[in-house]
Formats: structure tokens, sequence, C-alpha cells
């Protein structure tokens, strides 16, 4: 509940956060060819300790949206997408509700990921991308395991058929 006015406080307040304008200004600097906050002076230097990859991403979503108030959107899918991607792992190795909803409550008290979500900070991408970096091996590894265990059991039933010389 706290999460959630303090979520919605924030979008109505217009604020980005607190690392904002370096990020915003960085990812202007790339629109404008210039990896640095003070793109706009005629001399440009290196100004930055940050590695390019999150104002990039800053930027795509400022190309396709011309505002960096799309980014709650975007921070909104990822953060769903991960929730989904964590079901969907979950539902692979037969967890049932009850690890289900004990995952939501988990969730719920941590409400400094959901207060993330309208900010121009790289956490919710951070957490979205560790999420699928888990996720994608365990889904192939197990999807190879199911696909083993099931060539096995048809072999196996077909050797059975062959000896007991039904056709």
């Amino acid at each position: 509940l706290v999460g959630s006015v303090t979520t919605l406080g924030v979008i109505r307040s217009g604020s980005a956060g607190n690392d904002s304008h370096s990020y915003l200004a960085l990812a202007n600097g790339i629109l404008h060819g210039h990896y640095s906050q003070y793109w706009w002076l005629p001399e440009a230097f290196p100004d930055t300790f940050r590695t390019p990859g999150f104002p990039a991403y800053l930027a795509m979503i400022l190309a396709l949206t011309g505002t960096w108030r799309a980014i709650v959107l975007v921070h909104l899918a990822l953060f769903i997408l991960s929730v989904h991607l964590t079901f969907r792992v979950m539902a692979r190795f037969s967890f049932g509700t009850a690890a289900r909803n004990v995952f939501l409550l988990l969730l719920l008290s941590s409400q400094n990921i959901i207060v993330y979500i309208p900010l121009v900070n790289p956490e919710v991408l951070a957490i979205t991308c560790l999420v699928a970096v888990i996720a994608a091996p365990i889904v192939y590894v197990w999807h190879r395991y199911q696909l083993h265990q099931v060539s096995a059991a048809l072999l196996q039933r077909a050797e059975q058929l062959e000896r007991d010389g039904d056709d």
C-alpha cells in the first residue's frame, strides 16, 4: 500500500528520480552523437563514469516516444514480464499455487522494486535481464529433460511391443 501510494505520488509529481538528470542528459547526448551530458557545448569531453548501456536504452525510448515519461510504461511492462517469467519457471518445476502466492507476498513486501517503476533508474531493466538470464537456461534444460524422458518412454514402449510381437 505504501509503495503504491509512493509510486502514484512520484508519477503525479513528474519526478524522474535522483539520477535522472545525468541519465537523461547522456541519452540526449547519444541522440545528438556525443556521449556527454554537455553535448551542446562546442568541445565534447568525457564527463561521466557511467556505462553507456542504460543511457542508450533511454535514448532508444526517447527516439521512439519523444518523452522520458514513456519509461513508466516500459518499466511496468518489464516488471510484468519479470513476474511472468518467474511464474513460468515455477510452473516448469511443478511448484503449486502456494509457492506462487508466497512469491507474490514477498514481491509485495519489497516495495522498493515497485517504487522504481516510474523512475529513470536501471533497476527494473536489471531485474528483468537477471530473471531472463536465469529463466532461459532453466527452461531450456527443463525442455531438454522432458524431451529425453518422453523419447525414452516411447522407445521403451516400442521395444516392449516388439518383444511381445504385437504390431
